[in-house]
């Protein structure tokens, strides 16, 4: 399969409308993004509707963003949005996207699911997504022990009924992982919110740093043992109802805890400065 070149508004487009194929096991698609992209100058293709999550859409793709940066997709008005429904194989990498708004019925991230060595590497997002039942930063369901977001970043909001600040869920792999990611904003989510993700899956370096809202707040994720050398910085706003899940290794920001007035069960408190601190850190057994 030859290289598509993508270094316009209209070719991005053609690309996941299907234009060019969705590639398949045996030959991916390759893919690079030549040029930053801005949604906001193109009157007419403003409000765009990428994946919408169908059990058929299964995308082959390694997908280079060439540290270009996509700005200002609006999705309102469906029950589902994911830039690729369902990753099957290759990768999403090395890709800004600022100021994505996204609102949804049902469930919105950037992956539905994730499959076989499916992986998610140096993707940085600046926005919000709200849906009206499950919301993720970067993926909905991880379902193969090798797949991998790493090197990733959400500043922004995710609002919905359940929510994860990396993934949401796994399916049956425990063992996928979430390495060197943070979450940095606000997590609204009226059933459970977690600052990483929210069922299991093992989480590597990795922070949150925000607010959690929620009846079942938890920190980092919501099962025991999975989360190794990460911390959560709470602020005030912060439901008082973290729950007591232990983890690996892990810190909380006691000095933001004590003004926001919450306890952090499960985690090892560390001093602002602590965090800051880059020789403490090391020593911790984190990766600085």
């Amino acid at each position: 399969m030859a290289l598509i070149s993508i270094g316009n508004i209209y070719t991005l487009i053609e690309f996941f409308n299907g234009t060019y194929g969705q590639g398949t096991a045996a030959e991916p698609l390759e893919v690079v993004l030549t040029a930053d992209i801005d949604f906001a100058d193109m009157p007419g293709v403003y409000s765009w509707a990428a994946g919408t999550g169908a059990a058929s859409n299964d995308w082959y793709v390694d997908f280079d963003g060439g540290w270009h940066t996509i700005s200002n997709i609006y999705f309102s008005g469906g029950d589902l949005w994911f830039l690729f429904p369902n990753l099957r194989g290759g990768c999403l990498k090395n890709l800004y996207l600022r100021d994505m708004y996204i609102i949804a019925g049902d469930r919105a991230s950037l992956v539905r699911n994730m499959y076989n060595a499916a992986y998610i590497q140096d993707v940085h997002i600046t926005g919000r997504i709200e849906s009206g039942n499950y919301a993720a930063g970067f993926a909905m369901y991880v379902n193969s022990s090798s797949n991998k977001v790493r090197e990733c970043s959400f500043s922004g909001e995710l609002k919905s009924k359940n929510a994860g600040g990396i993934v949401y869920s796994r399916s049956n792999s425990p063992n996928a992982k979430i390495v060197n990611c943070c979450f940095i904003g606000k997590i609204d989510a009226s059933t459970q919110a977690a600052g990483i993700i929210c069922t299991s899956s093992t989480a590597v370096n990795s922070f949150f740093k925000g607010i959690i809202i929620s009846t079942k707040v938890y920190p980092l994720t919501n099962t025991a043992n999975m989360a190794t050398c990460c911390y959560a910085v709470l602020y005030d706003g912060t439901s008082n109802t973290v729950q007591n899940v232990a983890q690996n290794n892990c810190l909380y920001d006691s000095d933001k805890a004590t003004e926001a007035g919450i306890t952090v069960p499960g985690l090892t408190a560390a001093t602002s400065a602590q965090l800051k601190s880059s020789s403490y850190m090391r020593n911790a057994g984190y990766a600085v």
